[in-house]
């Protein structure tokens, strides 16, 4: 029995080292990228088995699993927690602009709108980034109407729109600044004296879903975010060590802030009749009725995954960047607070 569930495990082991591995050749082709966003969690998996091995003889096996979660965790060493670097010091700070900006994918099917705008307003930020916004999403527009009067919505299909909502006002709004159904609209604030270009993306699935063919049409504008004053959030739907995300910060010329924050946790909803949220598409997916305890016990779940991510240009500094309550979206809040001379 010892042989035969040491010989499961060893199985298993094997085929988690090849995932890993294949993720490290993530620049190769789309697909060894998907396997990297899961790095952590196949990582986290193998240093749970290797005891198990080694004490069940499969010792070289334990080995070679041990020296690939250190690889990983070398390669991925910038991005996890208490290796953040590129911050500015509060106490050398204090006189100096800042902006704060909040990211947040709401969710297509998300109802309870009310729960974001008390969320957002109760740490508030001057500009939001947003994604999926629906016919049931859209509520959140006239939240912030008062507060954030300058607002631009890039109408879309699929799971909804992506929007800027600003406290300052949007000096330019180009018709190329907004893309329909390619997730991204942009648009320059006029903050004090200066004029900056803020962005909200919202990345389709990997590989053998189509981001990457997405981020090929979207080069141009992300090509015209590398300005001196520039901020970019969204959904990537990858994580900060893909190939996908270092692409958009190779075209757009902007910094991935380091240090990880998970952003993305299961959540599931009673229904998701399409059509309920999407009027002009003639079908429906269907309603699915969970039970109650599989909703307890996914809204238990705290973010997994670190797949919402903030660029920016090197005249702006991250002064904080703190992960928000949850909003009843599969998605939790970041707001990020960024600072200039």
């Amino acid at each position: 029995m010892k042989r035969f569930f040491g010989g499961i495990c060893a199985f298993g082991a094997l085929f988690l080292i090849v995932l890993l591995g294949l993720g490290f050749a993530q620049s190769f082709h789309p697909a060894f990228d998907s396997f990297s966003h899961f790095r952590l969690i196949f990582a986290a998996l193998l240093l749970v088995a290797a005891p198990f091995l080694w004490f069940m003889g499969r010792r070289p096996i334990a080995v070679v699993a041990v020296l690939s979660v250190g690889i990983a965790a070398l390669v991925t060493l910038p991005y996890l927690p208490g290796f953040q670097r590129g911050f500015a010091i509060p106490n050398k700070t204090a006189d100096w602009n800042r902006i704060s900006i909040t990211q947040l994918n709401m969710r297509f099917n998300n109802t309870d709108t009310d729960r974001i705008v008390a969320t957002l307003q109760k740490q508030p930020s001057d500009v939001l980034l947003l994604q999926e916004l629906t016919v049931t999403t859209s509520p959140i527009l006239e939240g912030f109407l008062e507060s954030h009067p300058n607002q631009l919505e890039c109408h879309s299909s699929g799971v909804g729109s992506v929007a800027i909502l600003s406290k300052y006002p949007i000096e330019e709004s180009e018709p190329n600044g907004c893309i329909r159904f390619e997730g991204f609209a942009s648009a320059t604030l006029k903050v004090g004296d200066k004029l900056m270009t803020v962005a909200s993306f919202h990345s389709r699935w990997p590989w053998p879903v189509g981001q990457s063919g997405q981020l090929d049409r979207l080069t141009p504008a992300f090509e015209k975010l590398n300005t001196e004053y520039s901020i970019l959030a969204g959904d990537f739907n990858a994580a900060p060590w893909s190939h996908a995300t270092k692409r958009v910060a190779e075209m757009t010329g902007l910094q991935m802030m380091s240090g990880l924050k998970f952003s993305w946790a299961p959540r599931l909803r009673d229904t998701r009749t399409i059509s309920k949220h999407f009027p002009v598409d003639p079908k429906a997916i269907g309603d699915i009725q969970l039970p109650s305890w599989l909703i307890s016990l996914q809204n238990s779940f705290g973010p997994v995954l670190p797949i919402d991510h903030i660029l920016h240009s090197k005249a702006v500094s991250p002064l904080s960047r703190d992960v928000l309550p949850d909003v009843g979206s599969d998605h939790f809040p970041i707001r990020t607070v960024f600072v200039w001379k």
